[in-house]
């Protein structure tokens, strides 16, 4: 059986989509250069597939990668939901 996607991991590469910069990255969550790198490479493990080419500190998403939709999916799921009220009686 599979392990589940870690959401850490997601998160990162989300950011790293967004920023294309590994330096970016792990300042804006506060973690380090190289942790995201090492995320990213047990990512693609995980999903069996290339999702991003490194280039030096920068990164380009690969095809797999830009057509995961994880970015989209992710964002969505970061976002503050609404607070819905259950009526007891």
């Amino acid at each position: 059986m599979k392990t589940p996607l870690d959401s850490r991991q997601l998160r990162a590469f989300c950011v790293l989509a967004r920023t294309g910069s590994f330096t970016e990255t792990a300042r804006e969550l506060h973690l380090t250069q190289s942790g995201i790198n090492h995320s990213m490479k047990a990512l693609e493990c995980g999903v069996g597939c290339r999702l991003l080419y490194r280039l030096g500190k920068e990164a380009v998403l690969a095809l797999a990668g830009g057509g995961i939709g994880a970015t989209q999916v992710f964002a969505r799921r970061m976002q503050p939901m609404p607070v819905k009220r259950a009526l007891y009686c």
